[in-house]
């Protein structure tokens, strides 16, 4: 009687979520249900071995889940860096360089070529960056 409670409240919310651990959740008590010791006078290898491990579906059934999982959805695949943009197009280096784990940046050459560069080599890369801005306006 309780196990068929559970069983109503898990299919219940694997209808409205549908996850893969709700999934597992609804196969073992149903398992359980399966495998109950029943009031007899004869004892089932079932009833020894307990609830088995799920068998493998076939291709049949692992393509009706996925077709079942793709309801409601509008595409596949990534939208990083489209979201924002009025133009659809992919991240640039730009969003990418955001992402990078610091220490990779720190021990790359550029950086540690800048840290060692003299004050005049500095000063230099400054202005030239100063004037490239004013012309690109």
């Amino acid at each position: 009687m309780i196990d068929d409670l559970k069983i109503k409240a898990a299919t219940a919310v694997f209808e409205k979520t549908s996850g893969p651990v709700t999934k597992r959740k609804l196969a073992t008590l149903e398992a359980n249900k399966k495998y109950a010791v029943v009031d007899n006078d004869f004892i089932s290898e079932n009833d020894i071995l307990g609830p088995r491990k799920k068998v493998k579906a076939d291709y049949t059934e692992r393509i009706a889940s996925v077709e079942k999982g793709r309801e409601g959805r509008e595409a596949f695949g990534s939208n990083k860096g489209k979201k924002k943009k009025e133009v659809p197009s992919s991240s640039t280096n730009k969003e990418k360089a955001r992402n990078k784990p610091f220490m990779m940046v720190m021990s790359s050459g550029a950086v540690r070529g800048k840290k060692r560069a003299s004050l005049k080599e500095k000063q230099q890369r400054l202005r030239r960056h100063i004037d490239k801005s004013k012309r690109s306006r």
